[in-house]
């Protein structure tokens, strides 16, 4: 599996009914839910701004 492209997550299926199952399925990152999204994100901008800092190179 291409970990770049890819998430493995589990979520629920729409409509959310009682007693469902939760399904794990490979899904694209853009249909992440969002906390998973802004987690990566987030820490793809904390990395680039540590490697900046490194660098000596100022975060716009």
């Amino acid at each position: 599996m291409d970990r770049r492209r890819t998430l493995n997550i589990f979520y629920y299926d729409e409509p959310r009914q009682s007693g469902e199952r939760v399904t794990e399925q490979f899904i694209p990152t853009s249909r992440a839910y969002p906390p998973v999204v802004d987690l990566v994100e987030i820490t793809v901008k904390l990395c680039r701004e540590r490697i900046l800092q490194d660098l000596n190179v100022s975060v716009q």
